[in-house]
């Protein structure tokens, strides 16, 4: 999966990182059995699919935690979203139903991507469907959360996203994005507020 991980490793705290070795391969951790795992797949893909809009402010870290940042994150299904990091960063990344835009403060330089080929189309994609062009390598639920692997079929990089809910009820906590040499970029949720209202121009202006 072609990750952001270049992106947003920001504001030189160095955010990725590698993955202790020795560390498990998603597929090789605990299991449901298949009737499980489809009445699951299918509960989150409903939760998901019911997002309209998500207000939170969010910490990202690497896994040793030796370095994070915060800021506030907007979501708009289908395709908008806003991230706004510290006023110490001053990164902006914005989705805009077609582009996903990152405004670099250090340079007050924006590079694009398309939308589709990010891991946030994943969430901000129309109709959120964990089959057709998504494989999910792993599922699992354990003491209040549930833990749901994928990525894009046919890809061949090797690496893999990660979304983190608590079970009941089902909501959205953290994503992980992790690339073929187990670097990782955690995005957690905080004080989520869910269907509220945005300014039609806050996930066009990419800068300030």
């Amino acid at each position: 999966m072609r990750t952001l991980l270049s992106l947003l490793t920001v504001c030189g705290l160095g955010l990725a990182t590698t993955v202790e070795a020795g560390m498990q391969n998603p597929r090789a951790r605990g299991a449901l059995s298949l009737q499980e795992q489809a009445k699951l797949l299918n509960r989150v893909e409903d939760y998901l699919n019911s997002i309209k809009t998500i207000e939170a402010e969010f910490s990202q870290t690497n896994p040793q935690g030796s370095g994070y940042l915060t800021g506030k994150i907007y979501i708009k299904r289908p395709g908008k979203m806003r991230v706004e990091y510290e006023p110490s960063c001053g990164n902006i990344i914005t989705a805009d139903g077609t582009w996903l835009n990152v405004y670099d403060a250090k340079t007050d330089q924006v590079n694009s991507s398309a939308l589709k080929d990010t891991p946030a189309d994943v969430l901000l994609r129309e109709k959120v469907s964990l089959s057709g062009d998504l494989k999910i390598m792993h599922i699992k639920r354990d003491h209040g959360t549930v833990r749901v692997v994928m990525t894009k079929k046919g890809d061949t990089t090797g690496g893999y996203m990660t979304f983190v809910f608590t079970d009941e009820p089902l909501q959205l906590k953290q994503w992980i994005i992790t690339d073929s040499k187990g670097n990782e970029n955690r995005f957690s949720l905080l004080n989520a507020k869910f269907g509220g209202r945005f300014r039609d121009d806050l996930f066009t202006k990419v800068k300030g």
